[in-house]
């Protein structure tokens, strides 16, 4: 069973649609071709829930829910 992070923060966009802060929605994040996720802007491998005090939400998840 999968425990839930209590700590994960979210926002909400304009939408109304709640995205959770994590790597995997930062708009800072490469993923390489062999899967493994880099932060472009330290330079640094992490991992999918990683989360920074540079985070950024992605342009893609900023307009979702958009009619």
């Amino acid at each position: 069973m999968k425990r839930e992070n209590s700590q994960q923060k979210s926002i909400r966009n304009r939408y109304g649609i709640e995205i959770k802060m994590c790597c995997a929605s930062c708009r800072h994040k490469k993923i390489k071709a062999d899967g493994r996720r880099v932060c472009t802007l330290m330079q640094i491998l992490v991992r999918q829930q990683f989360v920074c005090p540079k985070w950024a939400v992605t342009d893609g998840l900023m307009n979702a829910g958009k009619h």
